[in-house]
């Protein structure tokens, strides 16, 4: 129990031990304490004591222990007494604490007149404080338009820091000022100050004030001047703006092209700016096709980030442009371009608009090429696109020539990705002897990502079965290979094809292997695996305990995986008595997952273990363990667990016992069932 008279005792102490740890009890406690006004005056005491490490801690947690000071007045006078401390620690925490402070406070005009004139101090420090709190505080000022006022007069303040804060503060309290159109006069006028300082904090009270301002067009201009203002601080500041004020202009035409000259600005913060507006703008914007035809010119910009962004503007902007046509021709022309970043984001964005193509066979036709382009890259990001486009394409048969040929390509990016395509090839056309030879030979390629992707095309093979003994030889064998990524996409196939494999038992004991493997990604595929294909395997006993085993795995996604199908499995497994008694055992795992995840599985579990007895006592001794979530899990299954019992004299008692637990989850889960019990005893 907390002795708040020691701790007192303490403060008062000569040893400066003493009150260091009287300091550290009240910083603990001072929630906990009943008297709230001593524990602040001895905090209080304390920030004027001899020690400066006493007095500087004292004063940190001024702001905090202000809102559960019972007098707030009082001790809001304390804090203003201590902004005037000779000890420039304690100045600095008290004033910094007064605008937290100043929304708990009661006289609000009274704190605000004082925070003005600390902005006329001597210090600097306490200056650049009281300034820093008006814009939290500046709305909860009851005259509004005074402090208004204050705040414009303080914008000729001789302190740079208390103009550009007064000039931020503004913003939230333009809000609430009376008089909008005098107030907008004010905050347009400073947008052009010479001051830089006064340029910066406007551009902030735009932003804030810009929904509420009675001229949006003027205010647009203004934040489009100050984000290409000269000086580097301004600008930063108005930028942001832009994107949240667009859907506010009257003219969006007009501040559309405002944008596109924006990007062409001469300081590159401005231009990367509007360009990230261009995605979200569009779709406002009223004549389409000439936004669509300045997204084309500006891929073809000299700034990379700007060509970037308006290359991914034409990715979510194809389906709203009228001229689908020209556009098309113009996401064709880009293929041609000399610069490889733009070639590799015209596939990209071909990928993306596929669907939505007038002539998809010459689409493809270009992302073939790409994926022979000299760049890296652009290949990559052509062959990436592949799957999706083949669906779409009308000429399966030339596709699935193309694919054939990027499947023994020389760039093992490209490879890697065909044999992605080919799964969705496998079932799209009619001779599947060809698709089936080119993913064979990639399962035997040298680079592992390909034998990865391989792998996992597999599934699709499996439906064939001219090709079953086959594609089943391959898959066992990539189970064993030398590379972790393709032992664990080949887990994952195994998952997917367990059912159509001609040989359960071996895939059940390459599953079973693999659990156990060295890579924690190929034993997580294979958990997930086990997961899904657990009705099918031949030896349930045995895939159980692979899934308790796992529970204790040293990845955690192996153990949440693993816990998580204890559920369903325990359906399925044959010992029902010994899965319960495993179940019980991990309800005091280390990890706090297994034991939510194993408690969970209790409920279900009940009705099939032999021993309900026992299992009766096993549920009533987990709610008095220390997991809540264990606590709460096992007193929700006694509802249902209570219908089953032989003694149910005995389980009264211990339901009766338990509704007078500390727990109220515990609590109610026993008043429940025994409501139940009592309704079943009316009912006969």
């Amino acid at each position: 129990m907390i002795d708040q008279e020691e701790i007192h005792k303490q403060c008062l102490s000569k040893d400066p031990e003493e009150r260091i740890k009287a300091l550290k009890q009240l910083e603990s406690y001072f929630s906990l304490l009943p008297d709230k006004e001593q524990a602040w005056n001895d905090l209080v005491r304390l920030t004027g004591d001899q020690d400066r490490s006493v007095r500087s801690g004292a004063a940190d947690f001024l702001g905090s222990a202000f809102f559960q000071a019972p007098d707030k007045q009082k001790a809001w006078n304390d804090l203003v007494r201590l902004a005037s401390d000779e000890d420039r620690s304690v100045r600095s925490r008290a004033s910094e604490a007064l605008g937290s402070a100043f929304s708990e406070v009661p006289d609000k005009q009274k704190a605000w007149d004082y925070l003005i004139r600390l902005t006329g101090d001597q210090d600097s420090e306490l200056r650049s404080m009281a300034a820093y709190a008006f814009g939290p505080v500046v709305s909860e000022v009851p005259d509004k338009q005074e402090a208004w006022n204050d705040l414009i007069r303080l914008t000729g303040d001789q302190s740079s820091f208390v103009r550009n804060r007064a000039a931020s503060a503004l913003g939230p309290a333009f809000t609430q000022v009376p008089d909008k159109q005098k107030a907008w006069e004010d905050l347009h006028r400073l947008t052009s100050n010479q001051d830089s300082f006064l340029r910066s904090g406007s551009a902030e009270a735009l932003v804030s004030a810009f929904s509420r301002v009675p001229d949006k067009q003027q205010a647009w201009n203004d934040l489009l001047s100050l984000s290409s203002d000269g000086n580097s601080y301004v600008r930063p500041r108005a930028a942001p703006a832009l994107a949240s004020s667009f859907s506010q202009v009257p003219d969006k035409q007009r501040a559309w092209k405002d944008l596109i000259e924006l990007t062409s600005n001469q300081h590159r913060p401005a231009r990367s700016e509007a360009a990230s507006i261009l995605v979200s703008s569009f779709s406002q914007v009223p004549d389409k096709q000439r936004a669509w035809n300045d997204l084309i010119r500006l891929s073809s910009d000299p700034d990379s980030f700007v060509r970037s962004k308006a290359a991914s503007a034409l990715v979510s902007s194809f389906s709203e442009v009228p001229d689908k046509q020209k556009a098309w021709n113009d996401l064709h022309g880009l293929t041609f371009y000399k610069e490889e970043g733009m070639r590799s984001k015209a596939a990209e964005t071909l990928g993306s608009v596929f669907s939505q193509l007038p002539d998809k066979q010459k689409a493809w036709d270009d992302l073939i090429r790409l994926s022979s382009d000299p760049d890296i890259f652009v290949r990559s990001s052509a062959a990436s696109v592949l799957k999706s486009a083949f669906s779409q394409v009308s000429d399966k048969q030339k596709a699935r020539n193309d694919l054939h040929r990027l499947a023994a390509d020389q760039d093992r990016a490209v490879r890697s990705r065909a044999a992605e395509a080919l799964k969705s090839a496998y079932s799209r056309v009619p001779d599947k002897e060809q698709e089936w030879n080119d993913l064979h030979g990639l399962s035997f390629d040298e680079d592992s990502a390909v034998r990865s992707r391989a792998a996992r095309s597999l599934a699709s093979a499996f439906s064939q079965v001219k090709y079953k003994q086959q594609v089943w030889n391959d898959l066992h064998r990539l189970s064993s290979d030398e590379d972790s990524a393709v032992r664990a996409a080949a887990a994952g196939t195994l998952g997917s094809a367990f059912s159509r494999v001609p040989d359960r038992q071996q895939a059940w004991d390459d599953l079973h292997r693999l659990t156990a493997d060295q890579d924690i990604s190929a034993r997580f595929r294979a958990v997930e695996a086990l997961v899904s294909v657990f009705s099918h395997v031949p030896d349930k006993q045995e895939a159980w305990d692979d899934l308790i085993r796992l529970t204790a795995d040293k990845g955690s996604d192996v153990r949440s995986k693993a816990a998580s199908a204890l559920k369903s499995a325990f359906l399925q497994v044959p010992d029902k008595q010994q899965a319960w008694n495993d179940l019980m055992g991990l309800t005091a795992d280390p990890d706090s997952a297994v034991r939510l995840k194993a408690s969970s599985a209790l409920k279900s579990a009940f009705s099939q273990v032999p021993d309900k007895q026992q299992a009766w006592n096993d549920l009533i001794k987990l709610t008095g363990v220390k997991d809540r979530n264990v606590r709460s899990r096992a007193a929700s299954a006694l509802k249902p667990a209570l219908s089953q019992l032989p003694d149910k004299q005995q389980a009264r008692n211990d339901l009766t016992k338990l509704t007078g637990d500390k727990d109220r989850n515990v609590r109610s889960g026993a008043a429940s069932a025994l409501k139940s019990a009592a309704l079943k005893m009316l009912d006969q």
